[in-house]
């Protein structure tokens, strides 16, 4: 059986690794940059009626892609027969 990019060095890994870090931590950053403003906002009661479900609507359209964290090592034992 052949392994998927066997080639790959440590070098081309790290690069993917970091793009895909700071791509993950910056969706992060956008999604409390619009909802933390939101909350403020709403608990003021600046944002009302059918503007509040939109915005709502689309925090969590941003929420939902959120998913969490896997674990670093498998939960169960992988067995090999």
């Amino acid at each position: 059986m052949a392994r998927l990019n066997s080639k790959m060095t440590v070098e081309e890994f790290k690069s993917i690794y970091y793009y895909e870090w700071a791509h993950r931590n910056l969706g992060r950053f956008l999604g409390a940059a619009y909802t933390l403003p939101l909350l403020y906002f709403t608990a003021r009661g600046h944002v009302r009626g059918p503007l509040r479900t939109r915005l709502y609507a689309i925090a969590a359209g941003i929420g939902f892609q959120v998913r969490p964290p896997r674990p670093l090592v498998p939960l169960a034992p992988i067995i090999c027969v």
